[in-house]
């Protein structure tokens, strides 16, 4: 689930949401409803946007395998 590892990753950054966000140039809102798994698929530019900003690769925080 996206949700999970992309706050295990911005912790492990030591992040805020906010400040990840703005790094990523996501909209706050659109983040904290990725988080809160009420956006179950966000576009895939904006998971590449997130993983840029975290500095990891896109399957690091996508799994297809997942349900």
């Amino acid at each position: 689930m996206i949700s999970k590892k992309l706050i295990y990753f911005r912790k492990e950054k030591g992040l805020s949401r906010y400040k990840l966000a703005i790094l990523a140039n996501v909209d706050d809102g659109l983040l904290s409803k990725i988080e809160n798994n009420q956006v179950k698929d966000p576009k895939i530019s904006t998971v590449n946007k997130l993983a840029k900003a975290l500095d990891v690769k896109i399957d690091d925080l996508i799994d297809e395998g997942e349900d």
